[in-house]
């Protein structure tokens, strides 16, 4: 009856309009009678349609799909059905306007998540469009808190990050694919998720490096780990040459600014150096730079980020839950990880850090996987490897040797097993320590000076710098709750694992700690831990919202914010191919890494180039020989100029340093500045003040 009157009514109102237009009757023609009439035609049909849905149970079912939770399907209404997809593909189509994206997205998502629905829920698939009621409601929230506040499209913080409409808009429709893709799939739905959330995060893995990857370094340690696989490749050593040594040995000035930083002075005959850091990458940046030239020099790094990817996959699969829960939760651990924004920074440098990642976590899942000597074997030359790259990962030998332990079948086992992990980690180990003998005069000496800035005392205000830093919201902020939960069913359920991991962990962590200079690159090894904590703890959360205790509606709204934080979490780093919005200490894009060959076109064979972190690559690139007069006097810099004129070599600078205008100052006093070039390269700012992209100009050094 009441459909039935809101029809006549509405339709009355429609046709009396129509009729006041065509007689030309004044009010009676206005076109808003059509909107009343057409509005109470729908609020029938609505209404009916409400009552009905309300009858039938249909709220309950939507609850339950969107929960994950296994329903039988109850046909829907026709005019339900209807209704209620008309009306989620124009809020939704309202939500992708209010974020500026064309309004048919909505029509695709709505037309996919029916269509997909068909498969599981047939006559029922569109309650797999309830997902989209958290994107319609955060639209709905601040549009009602854009009207309270009076602030037009921005929202006060912490609403306008909390509040998300890009975010909950993607999120929500993910969710509802996800839910369809559930039913359509069935018992194989976790296995099948699980490995197409690895497959993707390998696949953004591969199109990061393709877009990002350095394509040149600079700096200190990027430069240096790249020099050494090239001298190694090239001159079949990890020394370098410093030919300038000679002139400031006979002028009687210091010898610090000849080498690039990072690398020692020489004192050999040769004047060849080292540099401070473990040479055991140049092994791999080496082999690449052989194979591939350039490009595989800076493509061996993100190598090594897709190795530990599956490494930290085969670790979730280990110590996490059977069966096809574990999937998923390997899966989300995988992803995790890939979208750590220090796992992406340093694996787009040819830096040391993910090799040293990759083989650690490789001895661990080897000792946790494996049985007998063999595997112990195989377990300790991981972890030789990751100490031949990276010294501090010596630390990790006891977890391996526990892990061997607990995996043999008795104490003569165990003992055998830790015996062949320590002739493993020897017999890699063993390349350096000679390495060491001749560079520095014992197996254990190396080329670094960094234990003077190790201290106890200091632990507690480095701890607290680190906290800070760890809890970004890029990073494991909005994880902890995640990760508490992780580990607390890790170590209920994992006891002997979960002792293993801390194992892993605490030394590394512990050692770092003392360390003044401590950055979050130097505990990288163990980030994936927090990952795989996290995804255990995100299913274990899931897991108890599913269950029949909670009900349907919280559930779903439970599972939604845990979706949202996550993605929350990634989804600027997961924009970064698209965005580009990445800068790192050394990295150096295309126009950049060409400045260099600019450099070498314009500059004579023999010319000496002054620079401050950029002198490496006026080496390596430019192949020009290249020095740091930052630290010099003016009266040394000055002779070193004189010599240089005396023996008709070509002297220039390149102002791409604060730390250089003393030397540019002391230059013009004597000499005339005649700019060559301006050059797309990273300017620095030192001490440790980082560094922007500029034009820096070039100029040669002539007398008056």
């Amino acid at each position: 009856r009441g459909k039935r009157l809101s029809l006549i009514v509405g339709g009355a109102l429609i046709a009396a309009v129509a009729v006041g237009r065509l007689l030309a009757v004044p009010v009676l023609g206005w076109r808003l009678g059509w909107l009343i009439g057409a509005g109470l035609v729908a609020a029938g049909l609505v209404i009916d349609a409400a009552r009905e849905a309300l009858r039938a149970g249909l709220p309950a079912a939507c609850a339950n799909v969107a929960a994950f939770r296994t329903v039988v399907p109850r046909p829907w209404r026709i005019d339900i059905a209807v209704l209620w997809s008309l009306a989620h593909a124009l809020a939704l189509a309202a939500c992708f306007v209010a974020i500026r994206l064309p309004a048919w997205y909505a029509g695709v998502v709505v037309a996919l998540v029916l269509g997909l629905g068909v498969l599981g829920l047939r006559r029922a698939a569109p309650a797999a469009l309830t997902p989209l009621l958290a994107a319609e409601g955060v639209a709905i929230a601040r549009a009602a808190l854009g009207a309270l506040g009076g602030s037009g499209t921005a929202l006060p913080q912490p609403w306008e990050s909390v509040l998300n409409l890009p975010l909950a808009t993607w999120v929500a429709c993910g969710y509802a694919l996800l839910v369809v893709l559930r039913v359509a799939l069935r018992q194989r739905a976790a296995n099948v998720l699980g490995s197409l959330a690895i497959a993707a995060a390998l696949g953004w893995t591969v199109w990061l490096g393709a877009t990002l990857a350095a394509r040149g370094v600079s700096g200190s340690d990027p430069y240096a780990y790249a020099q050494m696989g090239v001298d190694l490749a090239t001159r079949g050593t990890v020394y370098h040459r410093f030919p300038l040594m000679r002139l400031t040995y006979e002028l009687g000035i210091p010898s610090e600014p000849i080498p690039h930083i990072g690398y020692r002075e020489p004192t050999d005959a040769g004047r060849e150096s080292t540099t401070v850091w473990p040479p055991g990458y140049a092994a791999f940046t080496g082999a690449a730079y052989a194979l591939a030239g350039e490009g595989g020099l800076y493509a061996i790094t993100p190598l090594f980020g897709l190795l530990a990817l599956l490494v930290v996959a085969a670790l979730a699969r280990t110590v996490g839950p059977p069966g096809a829960p574990g999937v998923w939760m390997t899966g989300l651990a995988v992803v995790l990880t890939a979208l750590s924004y220090q796992q992406v920074e340093w694996q787009l440098i040819p830096m040391a850090d993910l090799a040293a990642q990759a083989f650690s976590l490789l001895a661990l899942v080897v000792a946790l996987r494996g049985r007998g000597w063999p595997a112990a074997l195989l377990a300790g030359l991981c972890v030789g490897i990751a100490f031949d790259v990276r010294y501090t990962q010596v630390l990790i030998a006891p977890a391996v040797a526990l892990a061997v332990a607990w995996r043999a079948a008795d104490r003569r086992g165990a003992l055998r097993g830790v015996f062949a992990a320590g002739v493993g980690a020897a017999l890699a180990a063993l390349p350096v320590l000679l390495y060491h003998a001749t560079a520095f005069g014992s197996p254990f000496a190396t080329g670094s000076d960094e234990l003077k800035h190790f201290s106890l005392g200091g632990m507690p205000a480095t701890a607290a710098r680190l906290f800070s830093e760890l809890v970004w919201y890029r990073e494991f902020g909005l994880l902890l709750p995640l990760i508490v939960i992780g580990a607390v069913w890790l170590w209920r359920a994992r006891r002997p694992a979960a002792l293993v991991l801390t194992a892993y962990a605490l030394p590394v962590l512990g050692f770092h700690l003392a360390y003044a200079y401590l950055r979050q690159r130097d505990l990288l090894s163990i980030f994936p831990l927090g990952a795989l904590a996290a995804a255990l703890g995100a299913g274990w959360l899931a897991g108890r919202l599913r269950s029949a205790r909670v009900p349907a509606l919280a559930a779903f709204a439970g599972l939604f914010v845990l979706a949202y934080g996550l993605a929350y979490r990634g989804i600027e780093t997961l924009q970064l191919p698209l965005t580009r919005g990445f800068s790192a200490f050394g990295h150096l894009v295309p126009a950049q890494r060409a400045s260099f060959d600019t450099i070498r076109a314009l500059t004579p064979a023999d010319a000496v180039i002054a620079g401050s972190l950029n002198s490496g690559a006026i080496d390596l690139y430019a192949q020009r020989q290249a020095v740091r007069p930052a630290s010099w006097t003016a009266d040394q810099l000055t002779a070193f100029a004189e010599a240089l004129q005396r023996e008709k070599v070509p002297f220039f600078i390149l102002d791409e340093s604060n730390e250089l205008q003393p030397a540019l100052a002391a230059l013009r006093a004597r000499y005339t500045l005649r700019e060559v070039a301006a050059l797309d390269l990273p300017y620095y700012f030192l001490p440790g003040g980082g560094s922007e992209n500029r034009r820096v100009p070039l100029y040669r050094v002539e007398a008056r």
